[in-house]
């Protein structure tokens, strides 16, 4: 009888701790769904308010060559990064790099480069990722010895 009573008891707690897993497995793809929600919104307002400084006549180039960037190199090459990319390229903006953590890529017969293979002479990185910001400046501020931008900050600063 107490070996029936041990199976059952072991049973329930078996069943209680993977209910728990459960709950706490769909709590967390929530979490991780509304953190892709949240990066996708702000990528969305972001590129409202670009396309809204280019219908006025603010271009990224020109707010760049006000503040005396006439070289710079571009770290994110997702598609914001790459749109800032082809803007630039018709403008008097010298992309020099394209930096990202995905080599795999290339763009307009540029090569993409990852942080190992840049060196530091350049007027200024912009950033095109909205999330993680701070780390990859962080981890940009020990190759460059220049200004870090946020290209979020340039747009709704214009």
């Amino acid at each position: 009888m107490n070996k029936r009573i041990i199976i059952y008891f072991g049973g329930i707690i078996s069943g209680i701790y993977l209910c728990i897993y459960k709950i706490y497995k769909i709590k967390k793809n929530i979490y991780d769904i509304k953190c892709e929600r949240d990066k996708y919104w702000e990528m969305f307002l972001m590129m409202s308010a670009w396309m809204r400084n280019r219908q006025r006549g603010k271009l990224i180039s020109d707010f760049l060559e006000r503040k005396g960037f006439h070289e710079i190199d571009i770290y994110g090459l997702g598609d914001i990064g790459k749109n800032l990319y082809e803007e630039l390229s018709y403008k008097n903006i010298n992309v020099r790099y394209l930096i990202d953590r995905n080599k795999n890529i290339q763009i307009q017969g540029k090569t993409v480069k990852s942080l190992g293979d840049i060196d530091k002479s350049v007027d200024a990185v912009i950033i095109t990722v909205i999330y993680n910001f701070e780390e990859i400046k962080e981890e940009l501020a020990q190759k460059y010895n220049c200004p870090i931008l946020s290209l979020a900050d340039i747009i709704y600063k214009m």
